[in-house]
């Protein structure tokens, strides 16, 4: 059985389904679950939140951080400034608590 299924599958032989990725592990996904965390955890300030929250999903799609800036009914570099200290407080806050991020 390969990574799209068994070969009696509909549509198991496509080239969709042979591009298709690999599951994470549940080790994998309990370390994504604790990321996805990190900005509730280790940034104060509600702006500098809301930077990171908007920045990170919008980056993920293609947006560029004027998209951002315009939800945020605020200028570019304003938005920037932010999202660049709430990225700051996370990466403190793991330095912080020693937590180790790759093994």
């Amino acid at each position: 059985m390969d990574v799209a299924g068994p070969a009696h599958w509909p549509g198991a032989g496509s080239p969709a389904a042979q591009m298709m990725k690999p599951r994470p592990t549940s080790i994998e996904i309990t370390r994504m679950e604790r990321a996805i965390g990190w900005p509730g955890h280790y940034v104060r300030d509600r702006r500098q939140l809301a930077a990171v929250q908007l920045v990170a999903p919008g980056r993920s799609r293609n947006r560029d951080l004027a998209w951002a800036a315009r939800k945020m009914r605020a200028g570019a570099s304003f938005v920037r400034n932010l999202n660049r200290d709430g990225l700051d407080a996370i990466a403190s806050g793991l330095r912080r608590d020693r937590l180790t991020l790759f093994r």
